[in-house]
């Protein structure tokens, strides 16, 4: 299998899946794999990304934590909706509650609260924030805040949705 050339033409629609379990018979070949998610062709790279998605949330082991640093590094800096999306998902699969960078956090929420954000990055990034909350407790009022100020008017049924059940579970602790 020629993954960069699968990724770039697939010849199907279950490439994900067929790449995937691929991957999974040949664990050697997910560095390969998660490289392509940093390519310049940004239709290899969000191909790539959804398939280490998909493999992050069965198979969290196979990420090291220096590919999630470098994840985590290229975050602020992605233009592609759907590469920036996998990137999130990634880290939210394998994201523990530890402790986020003031930087990082900072973007999370940023993205959480910015209608010119994507709907997907702002729900993924309550998500991810609401699992800090999780382990730092003294973070909850703020989280609270911020959800409970927005002015819902100006965003998504689908974010209005998220919010509403992040704010049930950050109430419920």
């Amino acid at each position: 299998m020629n993954l960069f050339e699968d990724l770039k033409n697939p010849k199907e629609m279950m490439y994900a899946d067929k790449i995937a379990v691929y991957i999974l018979d040949n664990p050697e070949k997910f560095d390969e794999l998660f490289e392509y998610i940093f390519s310049e062709d940004k239709s290899v790279a969000w191909r790539a990304g959804w398939i280490c998605d998909k493999i992050s949330r069965k198979y969290p082991e196979l990420i090291s934590p220096a590919q999630i640093k470098k994840i985590v590094d290229k975050i602020s800096y992605e233009k592609h909706k759907g590469v920036l999306r996998s990137f999130l998902n990634i880290f939210y699969n394998l994201y523990e509650g530890t402790p986020l960078e003031p930087d990082f956090m900072n973007l999370l929420i940023e993205m959480m609260i910015s209608t010119r954000s994507d709907v997907s990055h702002q729900v993924i990034s309550m998500k991810i924030l609401g699992k800090y909350c999780e382990n730092e407790p003294d973070l909850r009022p703020e989280m609270l805040a911020y959800l409970e100020l927005l002015p819902i008017e100006d965003f998504t049924a689908g974010f209005v949705a998220a919010r509403k059940k992040m704010l049930k579970q950050l109430r419920a602790k």
